[in-house]
């Protein structure tokens, strides 16, 4: 049986078939009689060239837990290629974490016999062991964040000690940091060391944070990246707001707003992940840069979302309503926030204020002025629009008259801007805003909205 499969992995290989080669070898694995481990090698080797490389991790990953034998660690170098093949570089450092466990946990594995009769010779061990450390410092750490290497390379250090015995080159010896050890008799003393539980835990722990997605993000754009951050995120056994804000910069990059709503609604919720001031302002510049009215739902709808805007974050949110015509979505949510706080020391703490909760939104003049603008342009009352701006109003009359009457020329009620800018004459006339409260009326193409005997008498009226 095991010949026969043999033939057929070769067989389907030269044809280019290895879905065949992987369902014969499971089907083996399955019935009993475990594939051995030159079936498993080569099969990994074939998924490997076919780049395959999740496929070749898992059936390199079939004899873990049995005794080190050099065509064991020639598989998991395989898998390890073909991860580097596809970036994958934390698949790509967990194959050699799996090798060095392995040679932690069998120390004396040169003395034991060694399965399916595979040669035990410590000198085939080591040429293994040497290659993997050596592709792994020439071909891992060239692809991996700089801020992780120094953690895999101490694996190299504690379990392949000696520039020597190595046989790595100057260079990447330098970035290794390998301290060259020698036996009593001056001759290399190529042992299996003990690592401290401290880089034990550190090693385990590093394919769980989110350098990886860092990763991802600040490398050129590829066109299925999105893909491998999905793949990264739903991998992590303890994400934080932190990874889903960065998946979410990744999909948004690359125009995946389906993907994103998915992210916050089948991940991030029912993992019980809690947002961040952070999430909120991302998703909302997410909604904005992709305009997506199914993004902008989910914020507003999502308390814990909704109850974490700041005016940073609620600025791209309205724009986006703005730019999908969802002026009536909008207005609800002004609606429906808390009274305004009367508790404000001055303008220019309102003007900077940031993370201070749903009560105090309406406290912001600039994006009040965003949420008139987004009312007016969408259809909706003008007099709503000027609502909006009612609880700012009070801290700079003057801007936010200017911001009124350009909420109005988005309404194209002109008469009520005439108006206004005569009734309120008192608190623009003398204000350093006064030329560009007039500029709205008399100048910036006003005749498009303003008939033209009005602007020529405004213009007359205050010598402009």
């Amino acid at each position: 049986m095991r010949d026969a499969l043999t033939s057929f992995i070769e067989a389907s290989a030269a044809q280019g078939s290895w879905e065949s080669a992987l369902v014969a070898w499971q089907t083996v694995a399955a019935s009993g009689t475990a594939p051995s481990t030159a079936q498993t090698a080569l099969l990994t080797r074939v998924l490997a060239q076919s780049g395959r490389w999740r496929e070749a991790i898992s059936v390199s990953a079939a004899d873990a837990g049995k005794s080190m034998c050099p065509l064991r660690i020639s598989a998991r170098c395989v898998a390890m290629l073909a991860a580097v093949g596809a970036n994958r570089w934390v698949e790509a450092c967990q194959q050699l974490y799996n090798v060095w466990y392995s040679a932690t946990a069998h120390a004396k594995a040169e003395r034991n016999p060694v399965a399916d009769g595979t040669s035990g010779s410590v000198d085939r061990v080591r040429k293994e062991l040497h290659r993997m450390a050596t592709l792994f410092v020439n071909q891992v750490t060239p692809i991996m964040p700089k801020e992780q290497q120094s953690e895999w390379l101490q694996i190299v250090r504690h379990t392949w000690c000696g520039t020597e015995a190595l046989g790595v080159e100057s260079s990447a010896m330098t970035s290794l940091e390998v301290d060259e050890k020698r036996g009593a008799d001056g001759s290399n003393d190529w042992t299996l060391r003990d690592v401290s539980p401290q880089l034990s835990d550190a090693v385990s722990t590093t394919v769980t944070n989110n350098d990886e997605l860092l990763h991802i993000l600040h490398k050129p754009k590829e066109r299925h990246s999105w893909c491998s951050a999905l793949d990264v995120l739903a991998a992590m056994p303890h994400p934080n707001a932190s990874s889903v804000n960065i998946t979410v910069r990744i999909l948004t990059n690359q125009g995946r707003h389906r993907e994103v709503v998915d992210v916050v609604s089948r991940f991030m919720i029912p993992r019980g992940i809690q947002p961040t001031t952070v999430t909120a302002k991302v998703l909302a510049e997410s909604a904005n840069t992709m305009r997506s009215g199914s993004l902008c739902s989910l914020i507003l709808k999502t308390p814990s979302l909704r109850q974490l805007l700041t005016p940073q974050s609620a600025v791209p949110l309205v724009l986006a309503l703005q730019r999908l015509g969802k002026w009536q979505q909008c207005l609800e949510w002004w609606r429906s926030l808390p009274p305004a706080s009367v508790t404000v020391a001055t303008p220019k703490e309102l003007h900077n204020l940031r993370n201070t909760g749903e009560a105090n939104l309406k406290h912001h003049l600039k994006l009040s002025s965003y949420v008139a603008v987004c009312i007016a342009s969408g259809g909706g009352s003008w007099l709503d629009a000027l609502g909006a701006l009612h609880s700012a109003a009070a801290y700079d009359p003057p801007l936010t008259l200017l911001f009124a009457l350009r909420a109005l020329r988005v309404a194209g009620r002109w008469e009520a801007a005439v108006t206004l800018l005569m009734e309120s004459r008192a608190v623009w006339e003398k204000s350093p805003l006064a030329l560009q409260v007039l500029e709205v009326v008399v100048k910036q193409n006003a005749e498009s909205w303003i008939p033209h005997n009005v602007v020529r008498a405004l213009q007359q009226k205050f010598g402009t």
